[in-house]
């Protein structure tokens, strides 16, 4: 299936919940092929991290601010301003590009007795099927 990176980020979260959700019995197919999606999209999730944050490097700076709390110095990493545009424009045109993956699509009547809400549903959309 050819999906737009930027919709596996935004199921992330739903994804996590998913994870963590108890199975009622008899849905152990339904357990499995949420378990392997989710194993299947977070390669993607971490690609794309692992990329971003080598554009964080490039386009950042080291910085050092004192904790507004205890006053401490703490050494951060922002982007550089001059060079914000230039970072965002590669990370969306990473976000945007469509990239295929292996995954099984789920039955929406099948996730119903797990009472997801629709704020979970939506996200993961593209993997739900009627």
């Amino acid at each position: 299936m050819k999906v737009k990176l930027s919709e596996i980020i935004n199921a992330q979260q739903s994804l996590q919940v998913l994870s963590s959700t108890q199975f009622p019995p008899d849905t152990g197919k339904l357990a499995y092929a949420i378990a392997r999606n989710i194993r299947k999209l977070d390669i993607e999730i971490k690609s794309f991290e692992d990329v971003r944050n080598k554009l964080f490097e490039s386009y950042g700076e080291a910085v050092e601010e004192p904790d507004e709390k205890t006053g401490e110095v703490k050494k951060l990493k922002r982007i550089k301003k001059e060079n914000i545009e230039q970072f965002q424009k590669e990370v969306n045109e990473i976000l945007e590009k469509e990239i295929e993956v292996d995954i099984w699509k789920i039955k929406y009547v099948e996730l119903q007795p797990l009472g997801l809400k629709p704020i979970i549903l939506v996200p993961i959309a593209f993997i739900i099927e009627e």
